[in-house]
């Protein structure tokens, strides 16, 4: 373990690419280096952020603890365990609930090769301090044991995907009451588990909630996955739904990520192909107390093309959802969709970007999300040498007018409004408005009428909506300066703008 002084490492602006609303803060480890991949894991917990560097010297992996102050996110801590070795990587996966802390070390080989281990931390009053490392008693090896890891409350979650020929298991920990140490509870598996199924790809916890991805369940064809929920009744925990997606196909890997947040849940599907070839979903559902968990909605990507991978990462808090795409822009740039739930519809609201991003950065490869605040992963940025890493803190974006709701009096009319700010760079924020439901495309043209790039397609309720261009083509390349034709046609309602971007 190495304590850190306090340290500001991070940079703050707010910019019209995100709306204006919302600020963009931009975290880095103190003495990042090449190959750190830090941001590959985050978490979030109210003042609280985590950040995974799993490649951490040698692979063995570090974790860094950001808190927020008047003047910012600032690195209060990171860790190293003393007994990690090479290849361990520490700081696969993180999870945070107010003052507890859990890290995997999916390739801790204390029980044997890639066995795994989870460490336990707790903020105590001179700071946050390592206090358990939990192996269960029957892991081997090959079972990467630490994959995905959750807490909530005195509960934590910790899988073994690769358990039993990657048929998979999820451990369940509780704090004792008496002596205030973690112990077993319980292993839970699917009830049809199979070889190669990777149970515990995924996990997510939410007070009596447990939810587990499965992504290479054969259920609607070959690694088309699956998802399993687990209730705590009575103290026991108990397999009470198996989902698999009414569409579902081979190779869709549904259940590549999930989460809780009270009555609804969410579950990435990277390789759906709705959009495009691998271009990627994610499953809203909801629980009834008679007929269980019942789909609600699917989320694609408004902008989403061939292998974007939309529903890598998710994060699901109250009635808003982020949903990361780290390869999206062709490039791998990558991007984050924010959405928001208005009247039992899931409403795309804006798309993350990092102000600074450059091809192959992975942004979106991880993400987190609690009161407004999202916290995104970028594990190959460069700022501090090759994959070095980068995370980013967004803010501010609950506050405004979202969109698919309406401020005041209803829309009455359609209306594409003049991009802000204009003339722009490197990005400018479109607000258009809807009087009706429809079938909603916003284009971008050069002046010989050329299509550069689709920012819109999808079906919309009524209502405004706001949308944003960065100045690149639809391969994620940037333009050169110069005049450009914004296109919006919503059913028969056709409106043309200019835009100019200079560099």
């Amino acid at each position: 373990m190495l304590r850190t002084k306090l340290i500001l490492f991070g940079l703050l602006w707010a910019t019209a690419s995100h709306a204006q609303d919302v600020q963009e803060f931009k975290l880095l480890p103190s003495d990042g280096q090449p190959g750190d991949v830090f941001g590959f894991a985050v978490a979030l917990s109210g003042k609280t952020v985590i950040v995974g560097a799993n490649g951490k010297d040698f692979d063995k992996g570090a974790t860094y603890f950001f808190e927020k102050s008047d003047i910012g996110w600032q690195e209060v801590v990171k860790f190293i365990p003393a007994d990690i070795a090479p290849t361990a990587y520490y700081g696969f996966s993180v999870a945070i609930d107010g003052n507890v802390a859990v890290v995997g070390a999916r390739n801790d080989d204390d029980k044997g090769a890639f066995a795994g281990a989870i460490y336990l931390y707790e903020r105590t009053a001179s700071g946050w301090l390592q206090t358990a490392k939990i192996i269960p008693d029957d892991v081997r090896a090959l079972d990467y044991f630490g994959h995905a890891v959750g807490i909530s409350g005195e509960t934590i979650i910790a899988s073994a995907n690769g358990d039993d020929v990657n048929r998979g298991v999820v451990y369940v920990f509780g704090r004792d009451e008496s002596s205030g140490e973690w112990q077993w509870q319980a292993t839970l598996v699917a009830d049809d588990r199979s070889q190669d199924d990777v149970f515990g790809a995924s996990v997510a916890i939410d007070g009596d909630d447990i939810l587990v991805g499965a992504t290479s369940s054969d259920v609607g064809g070959f690694q088309s996955g699956s998802a399993y929920f687990f209730r705590r009744e009575n103290g026991v925990w108990q397999q009470s739904q198996k989902i698999a997606p009414h569409d579902g196909a081979s190779e869709d890997l549904f259940g590549a990520s999930v989460d809780l947040s009270g009555d609804y849940a969410i579950i990435g599907a990277i390789g759906n192909d709705e959009k495009k070839p691998g271009a990627g979903a994610a499953y809203i559902y909801q629980h009834d107390a008679q007929s269980g968990w019942q789909f609600q909605a699917k989320l694609t990507a408004s902008n989403g093309e061939t292998q974007d991978q939309f529903g890598n990462a998710v994060a699901l808090d109250g009635s808003d959802v982020v949903v990361g795409a780290l390869m999206q822009f062709s490039s791998g740039k990558g991007a984050a969709y924010h959405f928001r739930r208005t009247n039992d519809q899931w409403i795309e609201q804006r798309i993350f970007t990092a102000s600074d991003a450059n091809a192959d950065d992975r942004f979106g490869n991880a993400v987190a999300l609690e009161n407004g605040v999202a916290v995104i992963g970028a594990r190959y940025k460069d700022d501090m040498g090759y994959n070095s890493g980068a995370a980013y803190i967004f803010s501010g974006f609950t506050k405004t007018v979202g969109i698919g709701e309406q401020a005041g009096d209803a829309i009455r009319t359609f209306a594409l409004h003049q991009n802000y700010p204009n003339p722009f760079n490197p990005a400018t924020a479109i607000v258009y408005e809807l009087a009706a439901p429809a079938k909603v495309n916003i284009a971008v043209f050069d002046l010989t009428g050329r299509l550069v790039n689709v920012l819109v397609d999808n079906v919309l309720p009524a209502g405004q909506f706001r949308a944003r261009w960065d100045g690149t083509d639809r391969s994620g390349s940037m333009l050169a300066s110069g005049i450009f034709l914004l296109k919006m046609q919503a059913g028969e309602f056709i409106q043309t703008r200019k835009m100019t971007l200079l560099h």
